[in-house]
């Protein structure tokens, strides 16, 4: 009897090792200084967050590529205007011109035309602020240096030819008229003076035969002018001398036979 009363004791108090042995072990793995560290603790830490938006903080300035610089006019040039253009242009955050205007005149009105024209044409980088592309305003001057010697351009012209006829000649018959095309600027009230003369035997200017005054008026374009020699002038050699505002021109020379 003593011996069977044994084994119930004994099988009664294994159940009760076992559930002691597995709450000890539960209270080792919650306790984390017993945890053996893992490869999962060599990753870095997250990224701080990112700063807080200043729209005062300057990156870059707004900028202009001027791929195609203003071309001075030619019609300022004969005209002796110069001058600088100051642009006032505003840009959106993605670059693209949205209002252009003058802010200080060149007080020559085609210099102000060419240089707006001009910078619709350029390339814009907008405004950096924190990072952020923003709309701004952007000033220009364009700058235009009166050219140190104007282009031939500019140089009043004379071509004779026969009345009705497009082809310059320098040879005509007595029987006909003969007309003078002569192509200038004039900016400013304009007198010109054309003097039909007869050359001498030793070559210089001789005798007035026909004289002509024209009064040009203020433009801004080439004006053409027609001066006429009428028809029965005698065989021989002549020139035509013409003097605007009293500056004379080459005298052109010319025969009829």
């Amino acid at each position: 009897m003593h011996g069977v009363r044994r084994l119930i004791g004994l099988h009664l108090l294994l159940p009760i090792s076992f559930a002691c042995a597995s709450v000890a072990h539960a209270q080792v793995a919650d306790d984390p200084s017993q945890i053996t560290p893992s490869h999962y603790d060599d990753f870095p830490p997250p990224p701080p967050p990112p700063p807080p938006i200043h729209p005062d903080k300057l990156q870059r300035r707004s900028r202009a590529h001027r791929d195609r610089p203003p071309k001075y006019p030619i019609t300022a040039v004969c005209a002796g205007s110069y001058g600088t253009v100051v642009l006032l242009l505003t840009i959106d955050m993605k670059g693209q011109l949205i209002d252009k205007r003058i802010e200080r005149s060149s007080r020559h009105p085609e210099l102000d035309r060419t240089a707006i024209e001009a910078a619709a044409t350029w390339r814009f980088d907008p405004e950096i602020r924190n990072g952020q592309p923003v709309a701004s305003r952007l000033r220009i001057p364009v700058e235009f240096v009166k050219p140190e010697t104007p282009s031939n351009y500019c140089a009043p012209r004379i071509e004779l030819r026969k009345p009705g006829s497009a082809k310059p000649s320098v040879q005509f018959a007595s029987s006909d008229a003969i007309e003078a095309e002569l192509s200038q600027y004039a900016f400013s009230p304009t007198s010109v003076v054309a003097s039909w003369r007869r050359v001498a035997a030793n070559g210089q200017a001789g005798a007035t035969i026909h004289q002509q005054r024209l009064s040009l008026k203020p433009s801004k374009v080439r004006q053409q002018s027609r001066l006429l020699l009428p028809a029965g002038t005698v065989a021989g050699s002549y020139l035509l001398e013409v003097a605007i505002d009293g500056r004379p021109m080459s005298p052109t020379r010319f025969k009829i036979n």
